[in-house]
């Protein structure tokens, strides 16, 4: 069913990105995710060709999903479907993620890569770090994965590679790795001035600084916890906006088949 899907997309020439749980399995940063998440060109006849896919594929509404328009498209909601089949599909779908560039600068840092179901056109996964960035906890140790991903599939790491790999990086063990396998990292960071003891410190000896090792921990819990606050503030304003449509019997209804119509 999954192999269906993708293919009923590409027949309707649908204009996504696949993006979050898949996108970071594709990439190795994670082993499984039960969703697929989709990023639509948020144009008129991109969500007309993304209707007509998902009614020959049978999909019904699931949960709290407003009408498919582009104006919801653009307001930022997620609209959710169920289809059914040998394996049963969860799909997400958005038209404006938080946190990255419009759909058309996202598109051209995007990466085909090959499946069981097909080529499949990917966020790339500096977009997707932005993308990770929620209230969940678990998506900070798989952006520290990606960072390092990232990393190691560049040849000659510049400065700017090294701070953003910096930036993204959230658990212990893997800013270790990263002064592990990346030497010149040491020369790419200026501040906080503790973070470049801690990384001198690790180049020179084989031990551990305890106070520093506790200084970075609460650094990166810090950092994380900042970002953690701005996807709930940014996701405030829709989800009144969903309340406002429940109240007014305005959402899909649960369960029922998604058509397309003139």
């Amino acid at each position: 069913m999954i192999k269906s899907f993708f293919q009923s997309l590409k027949d309707n020439k649908v204009e996504y990105l696949l993006i979050s749980g898949q996108a970071t399995v594709l990439y190795g940063a994670a082993t499984f995710s039960e969703d697929i998440d989709i990023w639509i060109n948020p144009t008129d006849d991109n969500r007309i060709a993304l209707l007509k896919a998902l009614q020959y594929l049978h999909a019904t509404y699931y949960k709290l999903t407003p009408p498919l328009t582009e104006k919801f498209l653009n307001r930022g909601h997620g609209f959710h479907f169920y289809i059914s089949g040998s394996d049963d599909i969860y799909l997400d779908v958005m038209g404006k993620p938080p946190r990255v560039p419009d759909y058309e600068e996202a598109n051209d840092h995007k990466n085909i890569i090959r499946t069981d179901w097909g080529r499949l056109p990917t966020i790339g996964i500096r977009h997707l770090v932005e993308l990770k960035k929620t209230q969940r906890l678990a998506d900070y140790a798989i952006i520290s994965r990606l960072s390092l991903i990232e990393l190691a599939g560049i040849d000659n790491c510049s400065t700017n590679d090294f701070e953003w790999a910096l930036n993204n990086i959230f658990t212990l063990s893997d800013l270790n790795e990263l002064i592990t396998r990346f030497p010149g990292v040491v020369d790419s960071v200026s501040n906080p001035e503790f973070l470049c003891d801690y990384i001198k410190y690790n180049n020179l000896n084989d031990d551990n600084d305890v106070h520093l090792e506790n200084k970075i921990e609460d650094w990166l819990t810090s950092r994380m916890l900042a970002y953690q606050r701005n996807d709930r503030e940014y996701w405030r304003n829709i989800i009144s906006e969903l309340k406002t449509l429940r109240t007014n019997d305005e959402l899909m209804i649960n369960g029922t088949e998604v058509k397309y119509t003139i």
